[in-house]
Formats: structure tokens, C-alpha cells, sequence
């Protein structure tokens, strides 16, 4: 398709590097509006969509306990009408979780859920089979929070940190407990930042919320948002860094962007480092009542005979 000076359209040419044979999927949204989607035979694809904020999501079509699947590659586009862009989308091997769900007892909790957070806030989710043994793979590399769910109970989280092309095997108890043999726990990829936002009113979780960290010079180092209970997860190949802070900024449901920062985090060359609570203000309405107003509205609804 040719694009004239008056085209509202834009052609994205989209070039892929991936580590081994795949089946692939291609998404592109905007809005929050999954515009379409392909499947791809090749390394090569073209696209005409409509100009705005575009993005794009390739993903390994595979099923997801299937060891083999490749972690998905993320990308977002700002684009204009009539322009042109060319991407490139790199699949990287996918790291997998397999884990062991138990009841309180220690018999497998069959169809239990296995919950893997990532950084970004979103949530993996895998169904145990009737040994109580499920897989989650095609995950990212880095910092993760796995907790298995069965029916109203929940397990403690448990931070992991994952590397490309490798499995972790973890044993879980949804009784409020987490049991993690010392055998099992994997080698630190790096350094990882964990915490907590709250409402500095109700004390209540902030969900959604920005989180960034950076460093005593303000260089962003890690972001994420938080989950529906208000933790985070940071980083998962930080080195050592003295004096960070983590700088949180209200999500989508309030209008007003609120601001805290909690400052002298000093983070570890490998592991977890737990942050303090951040406690979010909570900017005030700025629009008075109607009766401060000294307005008062009368709403009359006409009468409907039968």
C-alpha cells in the first residue's frame, strides 16, 4: 500500500530476532484496544494501522507449561499520520517456574493456581494438575513473586529471581505458608528492590501506582507498579547501590498525580532488599459542594402515562 501526504495510515515494518524455531503471535493495541493480531510464519512482517500511541506485543504461541516458549517481546510506538517506522522485536529464551502445590497436610492440592508477579505488575497464571504439579513458562529474566492461591487461601510470596532459558523448582503451601528447601532456591541474578504502597490516610493499598527507582544522581535504574494489594518489584540484576530512592506516583484512579519518595535504600549486589512502606498523600477535591455553593438544583422528570 502506498502512503500519500494525506494519509491518515502508517506502515510499520517489524524485523524479528529470536533464539530458535517458535510459534509466534503478533499483537498490536491502542488504548487499552487490541487493534488485531496474526499469526507469523516468517521473521518479517508489515503493518498499516492508524497513527497514535501504538503497541506492540509478540509472543510464543505455544501452550504455557511448554518449557521450549520463548519470553515475549514488548515494545510501544509513538507514531504520526503517513509516517513510517521499522522495528525490531528480539525473542530471548524464556525462563519457567515449576512448582509443587500442597494443602496443610502435605497432600497435593490438586487444581490449585500457581501466581507469578513480574516486574511490570502483571500476573502469569498456571493451573496445577491432579498431583498438584504446574509450570508457568515463557517468563521474562529477572525479579519475580510466585504464591499459589486455592480457593481463599493464599500463600506468602516468594522472591525468585529468574534467568533466560533456566527452571526454578519450588515446593508451595496455600495455607499462608510458603515452604522453599534451601536446595531449591536459585542462584541471585542480581540485586532487587521490594516494598509496599499505601494510602497515607487509610492505610489501605495503592494499586496501580508508578514505582521508580534511581540513584542518589536521579538516574532511573528499575520501574514497575504495584499490584492489587500495593507491592512492588524492582530490578532482579541491580548491582550494590548506596543511597537510592524509590519514587512513587498515583496510577490511573485518582486525578490529581500524587507523589512520595522513600529515600536512603540501600541496595545488595544479589538478592531482595525491602524497602519501606511508602505512604501516599491524597491531593484533595478542589471542586466545593454544591450547597457551599449556596446552589441548589431541582430535577423535575416528566410523567409517563400507560
Amino acid at each position: 500500500m502506498e502512503l500519500g501526504w494525506g494519509s491518515t495510515e502508517v506502515e510499520v515494518r517489524i524485523g524479528i530476532v529470536r533464539p530458535g524455531p517458535s510459534l509466534l503471535r503478533l499483537r498490536w493495541s491502542a488504548d487499552g484496544r487490541v487493534l488485531g493480531e496474526r499469526r507469523l510464519l516468517g521473521d518479517r512482517a508489515v503493518l498499516h494501522v492508524p497513527a497514535g500511541l501504538l503497541v506492540l506485543e509478540l509472543v510464543d504461541d505455544r501452550a504455557a507449561h511448554d518449557p521450549r516458549r520463548q519470553a515475549p517481546a514488548r515494545t510501544t510506538l509513538r507514531t504520526t499520520p503517513g509516517s513510517r517506522h521499522d522495528v525490531r522485536l528480539v525473542m530471548r529464551h524464556g525462563a519457567s517456574v515449576h512448582a509443587t502445590l500442597r494443602r496443610a497436610d502435605g497432600s497435593p492440592d490438586r487444581f490449585g493456581r500457581l501466581e507469578v508477579l513480574l516486574a511490570d505488575g502483571s500476573v502469569r497464571h498456571g493451573r496445577a494438575d491432579g498431583d498438584g504439579e504446574v509450570v508457568v513458562a515463557g517468563l521474562p529474566a529477572g525479579a519475580v513473586r510466585v504464591s499459589a492461591r486455592s480457593g481463599s487461601r493464599v500463600s506468602t510470596q516468594v522472591p525468585v529471581c529468574l534467568r533466560a532459558g533456566e527452571g526454578v523448582a519450588l515446593d508451595l503451601r496455600a495455607d499462608l505458608a510458603a515452604l522453599t528447601p534451601p536446595s531449591l532456591v536459585p542462584a541471585a541474578l542480581g540485586g532487587a528492590v521490594a516494598g509496599r504502597v499505601l494510602d497515607a490516610a487509610t492505610r489501605t493499598p495503592v494499586r496501580a501506582a508508578r514505582v521508580e527507582l534511581r540513584d542518589a544522581r536521579g538516574t532511573l535504574l528499575a520501574r514497575g507498579r504495584t499490584d492489587a494489594a500495593g507491592h512492588y518489584l524492582l530490578g532482579g540484576d541491580l548491582g550494590s547501590v548506596a543511597g537510592a530512592s524509590v519514587v512513587v506516583r498515583s496510577g490511573p484512579d485518582r486525578a490529581a498525580v500524587d507523589r512520595a519518595v522513600v529515600r536512603g535504600v540501600a541496595v545488595a549486589g544479589s538478592g531482595v532488599t525491602a524497602a519501606p512502606e511508602a505512604l501516599l498523600p491524597r491531593t484533595p477535591s478542589r471542586l466545593p459542594a454544591l450547597h457551599e455553593r449556596g446552589t441548589v438544583t431541582a430535577l423535575r422528570l416528566p410523567s409517563l402515562r400507560v
